[in-house]
């Protein structure tokens, strides 16, 4: 708040000098006795309600993504149970790293380990609700500096072959088979985001041309991608299953919808979410890979197989060719596999040679 001169006179009320200069009375009176810290009018969890009807309003205008709505209310709602209990009038200016600390460790005890990515993740949404707060001018420093990332080695969690093929032969046993399995191979056989699977219609699936138009992606991009002839054939099988039986560029209904017979209306992002946790723990992993990780699968997948990273890089559609190149670093069990494979001869011979042993 910027500070302005007042002059005191005692015959009048406090509330009139708020009211007139259109200030808070309790952030007058911390002025007038000279605290430099003036406390908010709001606590921290009246201040994240605040801030969860902007992130409405941000999707609503194509600014948020269904997927990045759903991670911010889902941290931000257990981070307000954290803070209810610690204080129910928590002030947002006294949160800190520790704070942040003691919410990770009530974390790890109830869910198990958090990475640090996920907690680069958090940290990130509670700059964003800081950034909110003093712009709205609810707090009355910028304490986002107080907060820093964790710095590690970052590898792709994508899903292992053994376990996509789990799924999508147990995805055949749910009540809703073939979209359930189509989902699973587009989302492995594309590389699409979530929020852009659930935005691909029909006419975007151009068969003739052998590419799918992504329509809206990260930052709102347009991109065409290719159609590979596997996932072209479980395509089109699930499309003559719902009835279109022959595909136009014009056609607007969506290509992934539970409710074919009502104008075919779009799947609801978490609604795959739920479909993946439930098919997993069928499986006896207990919600292990999110929908994103189906992404770092083709990712990897196709660098294994030769794919050069400029190329992968317009595939996925990713701005900066750093963020692609995380795709060339293996989980170590991968990475065992192609070492072994690829070595024409056994390792151990190798080094009797090198340290000047023969057979």
């Amino acid at each position: 708040m910027k500070l302005m001169h007042i002059e005191r006179h005692p015959e009048i009320e406090p509330e009139v000098i708020c009211e007139q200069y259109g200030i808070e009375l309790k952030d007058f009176l911390n002025l007038l006795q000279g605290n430099r810290r003036i406390e908010s009018s709001k606590n921290a969890v009246e201040i994240i309600n605040e801030f969860r009807i902007m992130l409405e309003m941000d999707l609503k205008n194509g600014r948020k993504t269904e997927d990045t709505l759903y991670y911010y209310k889902y941290f931000l709602e257990r981070f307000k149970n954290f803070l209810n209990k610690v204080n129910p009038n928590f002030s947002l200016l006294d949160l800190n790293q520790n704070t942040m600390d003691d919410f990770y460790k009530e974390t790890i005890l109830r869910k198990g380990n958090i990475s640090p990515g996920t907690k680069n993740t958090y940290q990130g949404i509670v700059k964003a609700l800081i950034d909110f707060a003093y712009t709205q001018k609810y707090i009355s420093e910028d304490i986002r500096s107080r907060f820093e990332m964790y710095k590690y080695e970052k590898l792709p969690r994508y899903v292992p072959t053994k376990v996509i093929r789990k799924l999508l032969n147990k995805s055949l046993e749910t009540s809703s088979p073939y979209f359930n399995y189509t989902v699973i191979y587009f989302l492995t056989g594309t590389g699409c985001r979530l929020s852009e699977l659930v935005n691909v219609r029909i006419g975007d699936f151009r068969v003739d041309e052998d590419v799918i138009f992504i329509r809206r992606g990260k930052g709102n991009k347009e991109r065409y991608i290719p159609m590979y002839p596997e996932v072209k054939k479980v395509v089109m099988d699930f499309l003559s299953r719902t009835g279109v039986n022959e595909i136009n560029y014009s056609d607007e209904r969506h290509l992934f919808s539970k409710r074919i017979y009502d104008n075919r209306r779009p799947v609801l992002a978490r609604s795959i979410q739920i479909m993946l946790e439930n098919l997993q723990e069928a499986i006896g992993i207990k919600n292990q890979y999110s929908p994103h990780a189906f992404r770092h699968s083709f990712g990897v997948q196709s660098v294994k197989q030769g794919m050069r990273i400029e190329i992968l890089q317009q595939v996925l559609g990713h701005e900066h060719i750093e963020t692609t190149t995380i795709y060339t670093k293996l989980h170590p069990h991968d990475l065992k596999d192609e070492v072994f494979g690829k070595y024409p001869f056994p390792f151990e011979k190798l080094l009797k040679h090198m340290i000047g042993f023969e057979e």
